[in-house]
């Protein structure tokens, strides 16, 4: 049905011998027309796992607009996150968009999505999603500030020489951390030395943005999930064509704040031309050699990100030229409209509906598969390493609970010196937890107590 109301739309579906539900996939028109015309060729994919009656898992493959908002793309529904499942799913995503060039697929570290990237789409380029390696190194080595910020700043500098410099101070700190991460190619989770333009699109943020976005229908059936995804994306595709046509300048509105913060850096650089169209520009800090014909600079954030650096914006403001000339088209408000021409339509209601006699002959049954014991979970599962961030009430500064459901009497509400007194407590409790393995005795240094010394001794 989504074919007949949505032409040119793709959809498939799998089942068994026994005619059970094994996989399904959907892509509209609207979006593969908006992918292949005007947005980066920056695919995020990432699964989810439905609380429906069969737990099945909810595939996903986003990208970002020239705007930095989430383009969805494809959607698939499977039994689990299988290697079979992943290869299904991307088979038919690259039916939709064919070969497209200079393709750069984003995804986790899983096996099974390596494997098969690698398989179906041959040409592209495979980057892994750094947070889970960063997560994965300090859960082995120690929830080092430094060590973490060190790696943070290897992922998205654009130099090898300072990529290298980071990677060095990171090995001062922790020499067998340095060894762990070295031990995936750079090239997968690096911008420096990374073969293809991602666009500073280094993470699944976005896939698990739309993750996030969907969690509404995870309790619906197949067949639920997929009529509340059309509604979304029915709605995203109006809402964003409507603010796109509305927009009076060249650039998109996150293009232009990006330009506008590195144009106050330029400000306090030196150009010095040598040709008409190459300059040397020095800023105290990374000199450098700018090439406008070629759209290039020697810190490579010009030619990677395709929006001037700072360095690139003192010579275009130098010679006169236009900032927009020199930013991808990617980043433009026509390319912005252009993505959201497309137009989903609805479906309509079951019983005015035509359905043709080869799909209604088609019976499909259940998914295989027993539910776990116990009440299902609902939600998502941390994944390893990452930290959940617990929210205080405003009221009596508590955790576990806001301000609408705390029980506590305002005028009961702590002071500031109990609310430090409360955090400490908790911050006692943490460390008891932490070493609770070990039988010795443990220092720690906690510089927020208010009420006692700042060095608390455990003995175990």
């Amino acid at each position: 049905m989504l074919e007949q109301t949505n032409p040119g739309t793709i959809t498939d579906f799998h089942t068994y011998s026994c005619n059970k539900f094994m996989y399904m996939f959907f892509c509209f028109k609207a979006c593969i027309n908006g992918f292949l015309s005007s947005i980066r060729p920056v695919i995020a994919i990432d699964g989810t796992f439905l609380t429906g009656p069969h737990r099945e898992v909810l595939f996903v493959a986003v990208c970002m607009d020239g705007n930095e908002q989430i383009f969805p793309l494809a959607f698939g529904v499977g039994e689990s996150e299988t290697n079979e499942g992943w290869e299904w799913f991307l088979s038919r995503l690259h039916k939709a968009v064919c070969e497209v060039e200079d393709l750069v697929i984003v995804s986790d570290r899983k096996n099974s999505i390596i494997t098969n990237v690698e398989k179906v789409f041959p040409n592209s380029f495979h980057g892994a999603y750094a947070i889970h390696l960063q997560r994965n190194m300090l859960a082995h080595y120690g929830k080092n500030k430094a060590l973490k910020r060190y790696f943070e700043r290897a992922t998205r500098v654009y130099r090898e020489s300072q990529f290298l410099q980071l990677m060095e101070q990171l090995a001062n700190i922790n020499s067998e951390a340095a060894q762990y991460v070295t031990a995936v190619r750079f090239d997968r989770w690096s911008q420096a030395y990374s073969p293809r333009k991602r666009y500073n699109i280094m993470s699944t943020n976005i896939a698990e943005s739309m993750n996030n976005a969907l969690k509404g229908c995870k309790e619906f059936p197949i067949t639920g999930v997929i009529d509340y995804i059309k509604g979304v994306l029915q709605g995203w595709f109006y809402e964003h064509r409507i603010s796109a046509l509305k927009l009076t300048t060249q650039l998109t509105t996150a293009a232009d704040v990006a330009i506008g913060v590195k144009d106050e850096q330029e400000r306090y650089m030196r150009v010095y031309p040598i040709t008409f169209y190459t300059f040397l520009v020095k800023d105290g800090d990374l000199d450098g050699h700018v090439d406008l014909t070629t759209k290039t600079r020697t810190c490579r954030e010009f030619d990677v990100d395709q929006l001037p650096c700072a360095h690139a914006l003192a010579c275009i403001r130098l010679r006169g030229f236009s900032f927009p000339d020199y930013c991808s088209p990617y980043y433009t408000s026509v390319f912005l409209v252009a993505a959201y021409s497309g137009e989903i339509h609805p479906v309509g209601q079951p019983s005015e509906r035509l359905v043709p006699l080869d799909i209604a002959s088609k019976i499909v049954r259940p998914p295989v598969g027993r539910r776990p014991p116990g009440r299902p979970r609902k939600n998502r599962i941390p994944s390893f390493g990452e930290e959940v961030t617990q929210r205080r009430c405003t009221t009596c500064h508590r955790v576990g609970h806001n301000s609408h459901t705390c029980t506590y009497p305002k005028s009961s509400a702590p002071t500031r010196s109990q609310v430090h007194h409360l955090m400490a407590q908790e911050v006692q409790v943490k460390l008891v937890r932490q070493v609770g393995c070990f039988r010795q005795l443990k220092t720690y240094k906690i510089p927020c107590l208010p009420f006692c010394s700042r060095f608390f001794v455990i003995f175990m």
